[in-house]
C-alpha cells in the first residue's frame, strides 16, 4: 500500500472520528513519537496532496460536457422529500449537523443522513464514505444537485465534549466547532460580541464565549435576564490529549452506535 492510499485509508477513518487539521497538526507537535515517526508526517504531506488531487478531479469532472457531471444514475432509488425532512429533523434532534462543507473541530462522526440510500447516490459518484461527501462537498462538487439527489451525511458530536454544561475534568481548551463559511459559530461570536467591554480581545475567542455564557446563565438564575446572547455559538471542549481521547472515543464507539438507523 503506498503512503497516498493508507492517508485516504486513515482519513476515510475520521467517518468514525473526526478531527480538523488544526489539532492534527498539533498533536504531531505535542507528542514526541508521533513527531519521530515518518509515517505521521507522509500522513500530513500525503493527505495534502490527496485532497489537492480529488478537487482537481471533483472540478473537472463537474465542467460541462464532462464525461461523469455527478448525475445519479435514474436506476438508483432516493428518499422521497417527506423521508429527508423527517431524517434531517431527527438528526438536528439528535444534536447532529447535516451537511457541513468543514471539518469540524472536536471529536464526532460523520454518518450517513440515509443508511439506505446515501451510500448508493455516493458510490455513482465514485465516494466511499460521508467523509468523501465532505470533501466533495468542501470543494462544491455537489453544487446544483437536487436535494434527492446528492447524497448527504450528517456530524454528530461527541456528546461529551460539545456544549457541556460544565467544563469537562480532562485538561485542554475550548474552540468554535465551525470556523469557515457564512455561517459558523466563530462569525456568529464576531458578529454578536466583537469590541464587547466584557471581554479582553478585540474579537471574541472560544474561551470569551463560555466565560460570557457563565455570566448570562448566572444573570438568568438570579431573574435578571431571560436569554442568553451565546446561544447557537457552538463550542467543544478539546482535550490535551488529543490522541489519547481519539483512542478512547474509537474503543467506546463514540457517537457512532447511538445513532445508527
Amino acid at each position: 500500500m503506498s503512503s497516498s492510499d493508507a492517508w485516504r485509508d486513515g482519513f476515510q477513518l475520521s467517518s468514525l472520528i473526526a478531527v480538523s487539521e488544526t489539532d492534527i497538526l498539533r498533536t504531531a507537535d505535542n507528542d514526541p513519537s508521533m513527531q519521530s515517526d515518518s509515517t505521521v508526517l507522509l500522513f500530513l504531506q500525503d493527505g495534502m496532496k490527496w485532497l489537492e488531487e480529488t478537487a482537481a478531479t471533483f472540478r473537472a469532472s463537474s465542467q460541462p460536457g464532462a464525461a461523469n457531471n455527478f448525475l445519479p444514475s435514474q436506476y438508483i432509488n432516493r428518499p422521497s422529500a417527506i423521508q429527508r425532512q423527517r431524517q434531517e429533523r431527527e438528526a438536528r434532534d439528535a444534536e447532529g449537523f447535516p451537511d457541513l462543507n468543514q471539518m469540524p473541530h472536536g471529536l464526532g462522526s460523520f454518518e450517513w443522513l440515509d443508511s439506505v440510500h446515501d451510500p448508493p447516490l455516493a458510490q455513482v459518484l465514485g465516494l466511499e464514505t460521508p467523509v468523501d461527501i465532505l470533501v466533495a462537498r468542501q470543494f462544491g462538487a455537489l453544487d446544483g444537485m437536487g436535494d434527492l439527489d446528492r447524497p448527504r451525511t450528517v456530524f454528530y458530536p461527541d456528546e461529551r465534549y460539545f456544549e457541556p454544561s460544565q467544563v469537562p475534568d480532562v485538561p485542554g481548551r475550548w474552540e468554535f466547532m465551525t470556523t469557515h463559511g457564512d455561517s459558523n459559530a466563530r462569525v456568529l461570536a464576531q458578529i454578536n460580541f466583537n469590541n464587547d467591554p466584557r471581554i479582553d480581545n478585540v474579537a471574541p475567542t472560544a474561551q470569551d464565549i463560555w466565560n460570557l455564557r457563565q455570566r448570562f446563565q448566572g444573570e438568568w438564575q438570579r431573574g435578571e435576564r431571560d436569554d442568553d446572547p451565546t446561544e447557537g455559538i457552538e463550542l467543544v471542549w478539546i482535550p490535551n490529549d488529543f490522541a489519547g481521547a481519539m483512542e478512547a472515543a474509537a474503543r467506546h464507539g463514540i457517537a457512532g452506535s447511538s445513532h445508527e438507523q
